[in-house]
């Protein structure tokens, strides 16, 4: 048989969608002794039928060496190419990576912690806030008979920044202009705030605070949870049994109730309204207007408590310069102790290298000891390979005692040096001071067995001297 596009036009069917992406063909009869229909003709078949894309030529190279087995069968011959819309463009956060999810974890004894379930997105000046990664242009598609078919390119994200932010010079990139918080507000803009601040009261809501710049808490700060800054924090409440620590000051307005468990420590000043069964330790003053009470408190400067009350019962206060109170103790004679002459740091340095000495003569001794032991027995008998081992361990063991020995004297002798400067050192009271006080200037003790007032201790040729206040 002599084939011809109007003999298969007459024979075969060709469908498209509506939307020309698909072309079914069916054959309708076949001639008799026909067991093949010439694949070129077919191909300008379909190019006459415009179908020109997508055209699957296997499957039509099968349909036209073996026609019969198709025979009133639609085929799938073309398939149009379906366009690929562009990829969104989106910003990673790197700053908030760095943030724990709020998911409650547990610790090794699988206790949950509540009061570490939020975390802060804190920055240094100069750190990587977030960046923008671009869209991509949609690639479009193609029908059967060769149109084009749109496709949807991706949207550009937007850095939008805020207060105290950067954008580099191809704005794809945004940094920190100062240490601080990651926040961002209306209109989505990223913005670095160098201050912290609670409406109320903490609470598990917030969680455990640690933050690069200034705390604010408007509220009360209850038992058992933690506030870290590297700067300030401001407590506009009540402090109980909770830590605080601050690279710069802590003021709290209301005072502290510690439940003999709270710990507060400040690399700068410390100011309150009273202090109850707390710890207290600040590098250079406190100030206290009402009470301190039952509390150990250390101060590298001076502490002072003056106010309407200005009373200070109980515990143990030390101060390397001065601590001044209106009134010192109660008429029940409540044990308390004042020190001051000596930077409370260094009067914990003091006690641990002497500590320290102590342990090290000890260890010394029995060093040497065994030395004498295994001198012995080298003369008389000679010494085993374990036992030359150990003399040559126990030698460098006293080397090395030797030279902390002498690092500790060194380190005594400039201590002592500082203590011997006691010309700044006071513990004045300007109401009355009662019995039952153990006051320490320096290295001298003096307890109080009456009642004085208005009254200034000082150290004068040698010890401690009561002088009437001017």
């Amino acid at each position: 048989m002599k084939w011809s596009i109007e003999e298969l036009e007459s024979i075969l069917d060709i469908e498209l969608s509506e939307s020309e992406f698909i072309a079914t063909i069916t054959l309708q009869t076949l001639p008799e002794n026909v067991t093949a229909i010439p694949y070129n003709l077919m191909l300008e078949f379909l190019e006459k039928k415009k179908i020109t894309t997508g055209i699957d030529e296997n499957k039509v190279l099968d349909f036209c060496q073996s026609p019969s087995l198709f025979l009133m069968s639609k085929v799938e011959i073309a398939t149009g190419v379906e366009p690929e819309n562009g990829v969104d463009g989106y910003i990673e956060w790197v700053a908030l990576q760095k943030v724990k999810s709020n998911s409650l974890v547990e610790n090794e004894s699988g206790r949950v912690d509540f009061y570490s379930l939020n975390q802060i997105a804190n920055i240094k000046k100069g750190e990587l806030i977030a960046q923008k990664y671009p869209s991509s242009k949609g690639k479009p598609g193609i029908t059967i008979t060769g149109k084009s078919i749109p496709a949807i390119n991706g949207k550009e994200a937007i850095l939008k920044p805020g207060k105290n932010t950067l954008l580099n010079e191809e704005k794809n990139k945004l940094y920190a202009a100062i240490d601080g918080q990651v926040s961002i507000t209306d209109k989505d803009k990223i913005n670095v705030f160098p201050v912290y601040e609670v409406q109320g009261d903490l609470d598990f809501s917030i969680g455990n605070i640690d933050f690069v710049g200034t705390v604010v808490v408007r509220g009360n700060v209850p038992d058992g949870f933690k506030i870290h800054a590297n700067g300030d924090i401001n407590i506009y409440g009540n402090v109980e049994g909770a830590e605080l620590v601050a690279d710069g000051s802590i003021f709290i307005q209301r005072g502290i109730i510690g439940h003999n468990k709270s710990y507060i420590k400040a690399k700068k000043n410390f100011k309150t309204s009273f202090i109850l069964d707390g710890d207290v330790h600040v590098h250079d003053t406190i100030e206290v207007s009402q009470s301190i009470m039952h509390s150990y408190v250390t101060a590298g400067n001076k502490i002072v408590c003056k106010g309407s009350k200005g009373m200070i019962v109980g515990g143990k206060l030390q101060a390397g310069k001065k601590v001044e109170a209106i009134t010192i103790g109660n008429e029940l004679a409540t044990a308390t102790t004042i020190e001051v002459g000596i930077n409370p740091e260094l009067r914990i340095e003091l006690d641990a290298i002497q500590k320290e000495r102590k342990e090290l003569i000890d260890s010394l001794d029995k060093v040497t000891k065994a030395l004498k032991i295994l001198d012995k027995l080298m003369k008389t008998t000679g010494l085993p390979p374990e036992k030359k081992s150990m003399q040559l361990n126990l030698v460098n063991q006293q080397i090395f005692i030797d030279k902390r020995l002498k690092e500790i004297k060194e380190r005594e002798s400039e201590i002592e040096f500082e203590m011997k400067d006691l010309s700044n050192a006071s513990i004045e009271t300007i109401g009355k001071m009662y019995p039952g006080l153990k006051l320490v200037i320096g290295q001298d003790v003096k307890f109080i067995k009456t009642m004085y007032q208005h009254m200034k201790f000082i150290i004068e040729d040698g010890e401690i001297t009561a002088k009437l206040l001017r």
